[in-house]
């Protein structure tokens, strides 16, 4: 979804409540701070590795702090489908452990959106 498109915010609200795109918009703007790239590449179509990371983060934080955050509720957010996002859960999982530095942002995104 393209937050500045006034008829995909309307549809949202009608379909999944404001708070719910509130809460990951948070966390996109989190995850750009953190990663050092701009929001609008995280909402956007880039591809490069540091931007694909952001945004595979806020999908695995999003999914894990939201409650009721489904991942066709996410992939909404970002314009994709819910195998994007899937895929982009299991890939941050997978590189939390191995990369330390990812593990950290993990804990300091989880530790501040977590209810």
């Amino acid at each position: 979804m393209n937050p500045d498109c006034p008829t995909c915010a309307k549809q949202w609200r009608e379909v999944r409540g404001e708070t719910l795109l509130a809460r990951v918009l948070e966390i996109v703007a989190e995850s750009a701070r953190l990663y050092g790239v701009p929001e609008s590449l995280i909402l956007g179509r880039t591809r490069s590795q540091p931007v694909s990371d952001a945004r595979q983060m806020a999908f695995l934080v999003a999914r894990e702090t939201i409650p009721g955050a489904t991942y066709d509720a996410i992939a909404q957010v970002f314009g994709r489908d819910h195998g994007t996002v899937m895929h982009g859960v299991l890939a941050a999982t997978d590189r939390i452990k191995i990369e330390p530095l990812h593990a950290v942002v993990y804990v300091l995104m989880t530790n501040k959106f977590s209810v």
